[in-house]
This record gives structure tokens, C-alpha cells and sequence, in this order.
């Protein structure tokens, strides 16, 4: 979850800006799971792009692309529900 690396680094993030792919149901939908089933990272990211990580060590920076990928992904669709939400 961001909160905990954002803690670690101790950066402080506006709320309203940070995207957790991890707690909206878009990547869910679009790979096939339920939404109300917490769905990993490295499921998600298998299922929508046929790529496999987290095989062997952590690394942050495979964790990061994927992120960036999942989001990318979905951003349309996400940013425009949040813009409906806050008017």
C-alpha cells in the first residue's frame, strides 16, 4: 500500500493527489477478478499484460513500472470519476 511506502521515505502527499491502483476497482474489471477481493500486484499485472514479476527478489522499481502501467491503463476512466465525485 502507498501509505506504508510513503511512510518509509517519509513523504508527506496530498491525499486528493495519490493513486493507489490497489484500492479502486477499475484494474479489477478490466482483468476479469471481483472487485471486493483484494487483488495483488503481481496478479494484476500478470492478467492485463502477460507479464510476470516479483519472481524472484523485491524490487521497488519493477513495482513502480507496473504501477505506472496499471494506471496508465485506467486513468481515463478514473479521472473522470473523480471529477464527477467532487462536483
Amino acid at each position: 500500500m502507498l501509505e506504508n511506502d510513503f511512510a518509509v521515505l517519509n513523504v508527506k502527499h496530498p491525499p486528493h493527489l495519490v493513486r493507489d491502483t490497489g484500492k479502486v476497482p477499475y484494474p479489477k474489471l478490466l482483468a476479469g477478478f471481483p472487485i471486493q477481493i483484494p487483488i495483488g500486484l503481481r496478479a494484476l499485472t500478470l492478467r492485463l499484460f502477460g507479464i510476470s514479476i516479483q519472481n524472484a527478489e523485491h524490487c521497488s522499481i519493477e513495482d513502480a513500472r507496473a504501477s505506472m502501467a496499471i494506471y496508465r491503463l485506467v486513468k481515463n476512466m478514473w479521472e473522470a470519476d473523480l471529477l464527477k465525485t467532487s462536483q
